[in-house]
This record gives structure tokens, C-alpha cells and sequence, in this order.
């Protein structure tokens, strides 16, 4: 990682949320789970859109993720749920899952109703499912537990606790591990994980680095690791909407920071906002001809320009 100038950040607006938030956001509308329930916020101002009840008061929320046109999926301690968000003010569960397990990482599978997730039980059970909404386990591997996960077409990227693994889902009744890194100390206490749109390049975060990018050549099944910024504890990573080639956004501890990923061998934080506690989770969407930055930290949801 090189140096260059740190820009200006702002701040455009902030609300008070439940604990344990995640969320995702795409256009105008942000999706916020917490211990408050289910909120469609309006990404200009901060308000509530409509709400429902989410994963309950009492139980923790692992992951929101945007799914087919007008669905949202929830990933619960317990649970996962499938959230219509046709009318934002009146979210509606489409269907719930009781897995039964802890819930730690999900993604959507680019086909209707059928998610990816990653759940682990007391250390020594861990597993990775393909659930089809409303109840059918369609495959599944053992011993594989994630909390990053991203899927490029038929291809699944998992980040794990020290290593990096690659499925092929083309027949989702029996994923397949085609390529890994095993052992990989930048890969360490792995948090977050997003994949490009071409599927050639890997975001990663977790406690071994704040951000590391790295390639994959389909062609020869092969990673290779790229470039880093070394420095804190990755907990969430996106690619700016706007500029996915060229920057990516990272929460590292209580960092928000602008990455110039131009050169992917050599990143460069080119701004940084200080959150008030560590960051649960993040995303970007692009609204009014910038991107706009959306964090959870505690009880607060803090709306960026970066």
C-alpha cells in the first residue's frame, strides 16, 4: 500500500437503530435489520419507508442481502427469512427457515428464492447450505463455514477463517470445491467478502488485514493475492456502484475508508471517516450522482459521502 492525500468525508445524515444491525442498500431505498425489526429507509433523508418485523427482539442478525427483483433476504441467528419489498412501505415475509444454527454469512444465488448460507454450532458442527425458500435444503457441504460469502454466476466464493475457497453451484444439489488457499495470514479471522462483476477479482476483510484484494483466473482454477492496506481489523467491504473498477469502501474497526484500487497491487486510502463505536456492517449505493455510504455502528446508522 502506498500513501495519497486524504480527502474531505461527510456526513449527510444519521438515525438511531436497534443493536446487531446489518443492512443492504440499492437505488433510493436502504433494507435494516436489527433487534428493532425490519426497516425500508429512504436513502435522501434517513426516514422509515415501512417495517415489519424482521428477526425478532431477541434474536441476532447475521446478514441482509439483496435477492430477485423485490426480495430481500434475512439471515437470523436461527433463521433466514425471504422479505417482500415490492411496496416499501409494507414489507412483507414472503417465507422463514428455521436452520436451527447460528447463522453467520448468506448470499444470493441468482436464482429465485434460493440463497446460499453459512451456519456453525459450538465449534464442531459447521456446514454450508443451499436453501430454496420456503424449506428445501438443496445441497450442502460439511465442515465449510464462512462469514464472507459472494457468488459470480455458478461460481460461489467462500472466505473462511484463514483460507479462501471457490465452489462451482451450476448444480446446486452438489457444489464442488474447485480451487482454495489454504493457511493464508492476510486471510486471517476472514469477515467479509465481495467478488467483481466480471468474477475475476476478490475484496476481502477480516482481522489478518483491513483489505486485500485478490485475483482468480477461471480458466487455470487458480488465486493469487494482490495487493493490501494492512493496517486494522477489516469488518466490511463494497465496491463503489459508480467506480467498481477503480474504488472500493472498507470498515476497518471504527474506519470508513475510500480505496483507490486502480492499481490493485498497490491500494491507496484516499479518504477516512471516524464512526463512534467499530462497524457491524456496510454498503453503497448510488443515488443522486454519488455514492452514498451506509454504516451500522452500535445503536446508529450513519449515511457518507466519501
Amino acid at each position: 500500500m502506498s500513501t495519497a492525500a486524504i480527502l474531505a468525508a461527510t456526513l449527510l445524515w444519521n438515525i438511531t437503530v436497534g443493536p446487531g444491525g446489518s443492512l443492504a442498500a440499492n437505488g433510493s431505498a436502504g433494507y435494516v435489520a436489527s433487534a428493532d425489526g425490519f426497516k425500508v429507509l429512504s436513502l435522501s433523508d434517513g426516514k422509515t419507508m415501512g417495517t415489519s418485523t424482521g428477526c425478532g427482539t431477541t434474536a441476532g442478525v447475521a446478514g441482509v442481502v439483496l435477492g430477485a427483483p423485490g426480495q430481500v433476504g434475512v439471515l437470523c441467528s436461527e433463521s433466514a427469512l425471504l422479505i417482500n419489498i415490492t411496496d416499501s412501505t409494507q414489507p412483507k415475509h414472503i417465507s422463514q427457515y428455521k436452520h436451527g444454527l447460528s447463522g453467520i454469512g448468506m448470499a444470493y444465488y441468482q436464482s429465485e428464492d434460493m440463497y446460499i448460507y453459512s451456519t456453525i454450532e459450538h465449534i464442531t458442527h459447521k456446514e454450508l447450505d443451499i436453501l430454496h425458500f420456503p424449506s428445501t435444503i438443496i445441497g450442502k457441504i460439511d465442515n465449510l463455514v464462512s462469514n464472507g460469502i459472494s457468488v459470480h454466476k455458478e461460481t460461489a466464493f467462500i472466505l473462511g477463517t484463514d483460507n479462501l475457497a471457490v465452489l462451482n453451484v451450476s448444480n446446486p444439489a452438489a457444489p464442488t470445491q474447485i480451487a482454495s488457499m489454504e493457511s493464508i495470514p492476510q486471510l486471517y479471522g476472514g469477515n467479509a467478502l465481495e467478488v467483481s462483476s466480471d468474477g475475476a477479482t476478490l475484496a476481502f476483510a477480516g482481522a489478518g488485514t483491513c483489505l486485500g484484494l485478490a485475483s482468480y483466473d477461471a480458466a487455470t482454477r487458480s488465486l493469487s493475492l494482490l495487493g493490501t492496506v494492512p493496517s486494522g481489523s477489516g469488518l466490511a467491504v463494497k465496491y463503489s456502484p459508480s467506480n467498481p473498477s477503480g474504488v472500493l469502501y472498507v470498515a476497518c474497526d471504527r474506519l470508513v475508508h475510500k480505496v483507490d484500487i486502480t492499481n490493485p497491487k498497490d491500494l491507496k486510502v484516499v479518504a477516512t471517516f471516524t464512526v463512534p463505536q467499530y462497524v457491524e456492517d456496510l454498503d453503497v449505493s448510488y443515488l443522486g450522482g454519488r455514492d452514498v455510504i451506509l454504516v451500522t455502528t452500535g445503536k446508529t446508522l450513519l449515511a457518507l459521502e466519501l
